[in-house]
């Protein structure tokens, strides 16, 4: 069983990884799409993806994550999102 209790150096790690991806992310959060097209079948695919049976790296985690966030979330911090909350969500 994987440990979600890390160690003083694996949350360094993880900070090392993680912070400059949100710098990035909210330094160019204008130049994104408010709402990427909506592709069921893509967004399914890119999870399928993910083997839970075996573990990943840190670095490989936040990447995949972040990649997914920057493809298929509403960014609602965008300068032209004006929603009170993101109308996009739907429950499957």
């Amino acid at each position: 069983m994987i440990s979600f209790d890390l160690t003083r150096e694996q949350r360094a790690e993880l900070l090392d990884t993680l912070l400059p991806e949100l710098g990035k992310y909210y330094g160019n959060t204008a130049e994104l799409r408010v709402t990427p097209p909506l592709d069921i079948e893509e967004i399914g695919n890119f999870v399928r993806k993910a083997d839970f049976r075996r573990p990943c790296d840190v670095k490989e985690a936040v990447s995949v994550v972040t990649e997914a966030l920057y493809k298929y979330i509403v960014h609602t911090s965008h300068p032209r999102y004006y929603g009170l909350f993101n109308p996009f969500c739907r429950v499957f």
